[in-house]
């Protein structure tokens, strides 16, 4: 079940540096980081690659997002895992505790990365942000981005399977928040990654009632990847 938005934020933060062995981000400091194209990814659990254990404590798939990326993208791009489970677009523009990189002003202005990767909404939505908010909030960070000089990629927000804990009240905002990145991205001039177009089937493909399992994972991450790839 769903946790209560308080509850959620404390129980996902603290099993979040549990869950950092192996994300993306170790690489960060490699001495030949400033030779390359580095991508920061941000977003909530559908980047960080959580789901439900069989208790239902929070686990992580085999191979999360920003790592699989790596392995499409191979010597092309060092990809830095900035997500953090739970987290909205307000927690990044605030630096709550927790958060890989600070404030978000802040840290875009400072960090080496070429592009940005940003994929809130699905937490947003989930611990009841306001839509109006939750848009102006994205299109400021998207600014902060831009005026650092950094290209963005705005992702989408997955489907959802009406769930006993799921209301179709709750899969209806979800496709409301969906339609909010993508009128940032129109609204900034930003890539958009449809990821409502990547084919699933609902409820085989997910881990646990909101997360997708490892192969609907990567055929996501495949179609972000393809937007950061140059185009022939």
């Amino acid at each position: 079940m769903i946790k209560t938005p308080n509850k959620q934020r404390r129980w996902l933060c603290a099993t979040f540096v549990a869950l950092c062995s192996g994300c993306g981000g170790g690489d960060a400091q490699s001495p030949h980081a400033s030779r390359q194209r580095v991508i920061e990814w941000y977003g909530d659990s559908l980047t960080f690659g959580s789901i439900a254990g069989p208790a239902g404590e929070l686990t992580r798939i085999a191979v999360p997002p920003v790592r699989r990326a790596q392995e499409l993208l191979g010597d092309s791009a060092l990809c830095v895992d900035m997500s953090l489970p739970g987290a909205t677009v307000r927690d990044a523009l605030d630096g709550v505790n927790m958060m890989p990189f600070g404030r978000f002003a802040e840290h875009a202005n400072l960090a080496q990365a070429d592009t940005l990767v940003i994929r809130y909404g699905a937490a947003d939505a989930i611990r009841g942000a306001l839509l109006a908010d939750f848009e102006r909030n994205l299109a400021h960070l998207v600014m902060l981005a831009q005026d650092a000089s950094k290209a963005v990629l705005l992702v989408g927000i997955i489907d959802v399977h009406e769930h006993f804990d799921i209301t179709a009240e709750m899969v209806e905002r979800l496709s409301d928040f969906n339609l909010a990145v993508e009128r940032v991205a129109v609204a900034r001039g930003t890539g958009f990654v449809d990821v409502r177009a990547v084919p699933v089937t609902l409820p085989d493909d997910l881990a646990d009632h909101v997360h997708p399992a490892q192969a609907w994972s990567d055929r996501v991450t495949a179609a972000i990847v393809r937007h950061l790839q140059p185009q022939p």
